[in-house]
């Protein structure tokens, strides 16, 4: 990977971002929509119960922004620019796939940082999360950000169009959030499929953000999990740049 290169596509990715209304509501105006969304939910049930909803709910609301921002924001665009043959001019110049796919990373990265960092000033404005938690929070959310990007590199090299795109993210990301734990607590599960469960990156990263945002014990070392995700992330990729087409004739 050259570094011209990278540098280019990175900061053309990034003008991409905010220049494409569609990508920009995808990667920066959904993912807030369900902050509030989870903050609304958590305010109506305070209202009836003496338990915290909100800090109950953060931990949830932070995986579906950061998951939301990583598929919405990365995969339809990749795959349209496949259909609009946009991506076939760059395989006549000597750009490795990897390159390329790699290049989506920065300024989504940033975005999601932005993201954690919103969520951080309202937790300590609050006391849901100790001065320690913090640096456990945000490796976490930089492990779960690499490990959405690169199953959404698979997703976009594999779905055939936009349109297919948007229909199966969704039920990615409702998979995604339900296998981790997000919707329904895995402790409620049988213990056999808690156990499958919980040696999958989704599980750790909301074992991650309820033991720092929620003050929930946590059911696995932090560092085993960033270790799980940040691999499930490199092998993820590498199998994104082996299936990864710049065509659509040659799929």
């Amino acid at each position: 990977m050259t570094g011209n290169s990278f540098r280019t596509l990175a900061l053309a990715n990034a003008r991409e971002l905010v220049r494409d209304r569609k990508t920009a509501f995808a990667a920066i105006v959904m993912p807030l929509f369900f902050l509030v969304l989870f903050l609304a939910v958590g305010h109506f049930v305070n209202r009836s119960s003496e338990s915290d909803a909100i800090r109950m709910l953060l931990p949830t609301a932070l995986f579906f922004m950061l998951g939301s921002m990583a598929f919405f924001g990365t995969v339809s665009p990749t795959v349209d620019l496949r259909q609009r043959r946009t991506l076939r001019l760059l395989s006549t110049t000597p750009l490795r796939k990897i390159t390329f796919l790699l290049s989506l990373v920065p300024v989504r990265a940033l975005v999601a940082l932005g993201y954690v960092v919103l969520v951080v000033a309202f937790a300590t404005a609050f006391d849901y999360v100790t001065l320690a938690g913090i640096p456990v929070l945000l490796v976490s959310a930089v492990s779960g950000v690499a490990f959405f990007l690169s199953l959404g590199f698979v997703l976009a090299a594999v779905l055939p169009s936009a349109e297919a795109a948007n229909n199966t993210l969704s039920l990615v990301l409702i998979l995604m959030a339900f296998l981790g734990g997000a919707i329904l607590p895995l402790r409620s599960m049988p213990e056999g499929v808690r156990d499958v469960l919980g040696w999958l990156p989704p599980a750790r990263l909301v074992d991650t953000f309820r033991h720092t945002l929620a003050g929930f014990p946590a059911q696995f070392p932090a560092w085993s999990s960033w270790l799980l995700m940040l691999g499930f992330a490199a092998v993820l990729t590498a199998l994104a740049t082996r299936v990864f087409s710049w065509d659509t004739d040659n799929r």
